[in-house]
């Protein structure tokens, strides 16, 4: 992927995640039983905006807790990930578990933030928040499916 000189220019604030958001983010994952692994996938060097937004907010939420680790892969390991076009891409899971709990594609700008924040809980908690009607009917499905979600800024 190409970026314009425009975008790869643009200036990130300091801090994305103001004081009084940290702190909330503090109360939700330090009672976490489990850390939660935020894989960020990124063009090599992470030079346009949307790689640097992406690894600035996944460092963000892991300085909240240490409850919360950061792995940074390039694009070579997102290919197995997402393919080259899902770049950049952060995938969330349990530390110690091979299954992603959320696999984003692009930057977690809006919305997208409150969807990794959740996917970060749920992966810290072990707790899919499921009702136990759902549950049983899941336990009914046979075979590998994949669930796919998406959502737009507009």
């Amino acid at each position: 992927m190409q970026e314009s000189q425009d975008t790869a220019n643009v200036q990130l604030p300091e801090k994305l995640i103001p004081e009084d958001g940290r702190a909330q983010l503090r109360q939700m994952f330090d009672p976490m039983p489990n850390v939660a692994e935020l894989h960020v996938y990124t063009e090599k060097d992470a030079k346009d905006v949307m790689s640097r937004f992406s690894l600035q907010i996944a460092r963000e939420l892991s300085e909240c807790s240490d409850k919360v680790e950061v792995y940074t892969h390039d694009e070579a390991e997102a290919k197995e990930l997402t393919g080259p076009e899902g770049l950049p891409s952060i995938a969330v899971r349990t530390k110690g578990s091979q299954h992603f709990v959320l696999r984003m594609l692009g930057a977690p700008l809006g919305h997208e933030g409150a969807a990794l924040v959740k996917a970060v809980s749920l992966a810290g908690t072990g707790d899919s928040e499921l009702s136990k009607a759902a549950k049983d009917n899941l336990a009914k499905i046979t075979g590998g499916r994949e669930i796919m979600v998406f959502g737009t800024g507009t």
